[in-house]
């Protein structure tokens, strides 16, 4: 195995009057530089609740906050169709926490991913029926669902739908009675990165306004909210604009402060994180992937019912669980990746624009886990397929920056009508089905639609870094610093690079390179995973900083991701 880079590096631009600015309030010097490299200004170093745009300016929020409260002080029936992903476990978990609270009636029903797949069927919205349902409220799910709430209505249920999924290419929308997403046409809304879990935050501050203005006896603590929105924004890896770090920043320091859901305590606890060192990372690699793997290889239900209980020794249980269900997810995507890498390695892509794997084997639940393993590792729009319980090709694709996946699904629907029975999904991400005898037609017309609609630059990847650390400036000050941030898409984990002489290396875990470097008068330990080869007596390195922690001590350590010669 190595680790060598074949990228182009190119360094990120600093605006220098940003810089200014934040370095004049006191920031860190090098944190200034990242900043200023990720358009942050010194107005916008720390955002919170202030930053939020206003709720009158989500179109259908207001509305749907007085249907809520109709709903509640009308004794009605409450019942919520959520997702199975992070993002629609924690969404479908605040609103149930809020409604209770507010002595509402309330269910939630979360189609199983394999038997039922994505969104309000017409199904789900009969099984909403038979629970009692009178308002049917869909998180993080619903735009897309035209026959769904076709069947809702003739049921006679009232319909709200809270989403942030992109809508049809055509502007159709489903006959609800209120629809809030930022993400349709028309929207005036500040930003269209919210997640769903944000969508329905919005709506749930709506509803507090509208019922503290009705003068109603109970009410609910938006902030005690804010730690499971901050783990739903992050997993779903949405861009971390102004309105998602403000949100992300408060429900971690919540996090931080030990005043998160007993869910979230749980969920810490069993990664062994010390809460007052989380981050978006501990989200992002510790939290989100133990929620994501119940619905992807059991039930969501599990993450849901460990955030809404109050319960802690309850909460801590589910928790062991979902660790228990993580590693055997992660068994089951190993095994599947080396096959669907392994099929790769027997074609030749050198002209390739798009990846396309099937094998019936595959499990149903991690085949988008297998195309983001495709696409990071090609950087190529990547689809993984297997075989579905009722005989369709089922799978999830994954894009690449400068190809829009969804319009690609949506280019090959239109040249084949009939071909893809259905799809979804956004900028990064898709999925859909396929018609029985559908896959060689598929993988040419997906072929020519990424082709066609991928811009110039697509195929002709390279790597951004925050340029050098001088002298004196790699330390715990500056780690600490970074660590205390909360990174994610389009705000990303600072990247530096430099010139190292390597004075000391070996293999450790048979796998990985640990070493120590040297550059000037200082010299740093390195730790290179996945790379098991000889090193030169100087490298290129792409590099993260961090801290070691061995036997009581704590070390600053360079965690390389890559090098040159």
């Amino acid at each position: 195995m190595n680790k060598l880079n074949t990228k182009a590096i190119k360094r990120r631009e600093v605006n220098q009057v940003d810089y200014e600015g934040l370095v004049n309030t006191g920031t860190h010097p090098v944190m200034a530089r990242l900043y200023a490299s990720r358009n942050i200004q010194s107005d916008s170093l720390l955002p919170d609740i202030g930053s939020l745009p206003a709720k009158n300016t989500l179109e259908g929020c207001i509305e749907a906050g007085k249907m809520l409260a109709d709903a509640v002080m009308g004794n009605k029936m409450c019942i919520i169709v959520g997702d199975f992903d992070s993002d629609g476990v924690t969404s479908t978990s605040i609103v149930v926490r809020a409604l209770r609270t507010l002595g509402a009636r309330v269910g939630y029903i979360i189609p199983d991913r394999i038997k039922e797949g994505f969104g309000l069927s017409p199904s789900l919205a009969r099984r909403a029926k038979d629970m009692g349902a009178d308002i049917l409220i869909t998180v993080d799910n619903g735009v897309s669902a035209f026959a769904g709430v076709v069947e809702a209505k003739k049921l006679g249920l009232t319909v709200l739908i809270s989403d942030h999924h992109l809508a049809s290419s055509d502007g159709k929308l489903p006959a609800a009675d209120i629809i809030v997403n930022p993400n349709i046409q028309g929207s005036k809304f500040q930003t269209r990165a919210l997640a769903g879990v944000g969508v329905a935050f919005y709506v749930l501050g709506a509803l507090r306004e509208e019922l503290k203005a009705r003068k109603f006896e109970l009410t609910f603590n938006m902030s005690q909210l804010l730690d499971i929105v901050a783990i739903g924004t992050v997993a779903d890896m949405v861009p971390m604009d102004f309105c998602n770090r403000a949100l992300v920043n408060m429900g971690i320091n919540r996090m931080r402060a030990g005043h998160g859901v007993v869910g979230t305590k749980a969920l810490l606890s069993v990664t062994g994180r010390n809460p007052v060192k989380t981050n978006s990372e501990t989200i992002g690699f510790l939290l989100a992937p133990r929620i994501n793997a119940a619905g992807r290889i059991e039930t969501a239900n599990i993450g849901i019912e460990m955030m809404i209980t109050d319960d802690i020794g309850k909460a801590l249980q589910i928790a062991s669980q979902l660790d228990s269900i993580n590693k055997e997810r992660r068994n089951i995507q190993s095994e599947a990746t080396d096959i669907a890498l392994d099929m790769i390695d027997n074609l030749d892509i050198s002209e390739r624009k798009s990846l396309v794997v099937f094998d019936p084997t595959f499990h149903e639940g991690i085949v988008g886990l297998i195309s983001s393993k495709m696409k990071e590792q090609y950087n190529l729009p990547s689809a993984a397929f297997t075989l579905a319980e009722d005989g369709s090709i089922k799978g999830s694709l994954r894009s690449i920056e400068g190809v829009h996946i969804r319009d690609v699904l949506d280019l090959v629907s239109k040249r084949s009508p009939g071909l893809l029975l259905t799809f979804g999904g956004h900028q990064g991400a898709a999925g859909g089905r396929l018609r029985s005898d559908g896959l060689d037609e598929f993988t040419k017309l997906f072929e020519q639609a990424v082709a066609d609609l991928a811009s110039p630059e697509a195929f002709n990847p390279y790597i951004l870094s925050d340029g050098e650390l001088g002298a004196g400036e790699i330390t715990f000050d500056l780690v600490n610093a970074i660590n205390a941030e909360n990174w994610g898409q389009t705000f990303p984990t600072p990247l530096f690079e430099g010139t190292f002489r390597v004075v000391r290396q070996k293999i450790v875990g048979n796998a990985h390179t640990k070493m120590s470097l040297q550059k000037g008068n200082e010299q740093f330990e390195a730790i290179l995973f996945g790379h098991d080869e000889p090193l030169p007596e100087t490298i290129h390195a792409l590099y993260k900083i961090g801290i070691n922690e061995y036997q009581g001590a704590s070390t600053v350590q360079l965690m390389i991701e890559s090098i040159s010669h």
